[in-house]
């Protein structure tokens, strides 16, 4: 496995932070590593449609955990 480092200006990483605790990660790089694979699966999604192929039988980006997490999101994002 390979370390990649970023540097993030303090709003930003600020947003990270509190994006990642509403959605139950345990830190800003859980929430971004998480991010990047289901960016990663919808490209290749997206490839594979556009070269004909079917769909795959379950995108990984979609599953259960990606939907918990939005629902805690939606009921917590009222509140301060």
């Amino acid at each position: 496995m390979r370390e990649l480092t970023i540097d993030l200006p303090d709003e930003l990483a600020a947003f990270a932070d509190r994006t990642a605790e509403q959605m139950g990660f345990a830190s800003a790089e859980d929430l971004l590593r998480a991010m990047l694979r289901q960016t990663w699966e919808i490209a290749a999604f997206r490839d594979r449609i556009e070269e004909g192929g079917a769909a795959p039988t379950s995108i990984r980006a979609f599953d259960e955990a990606f939907f918990d997490g939005l629902r805690h999101r939606i009921d917590t994002s009222g509140r301060s």
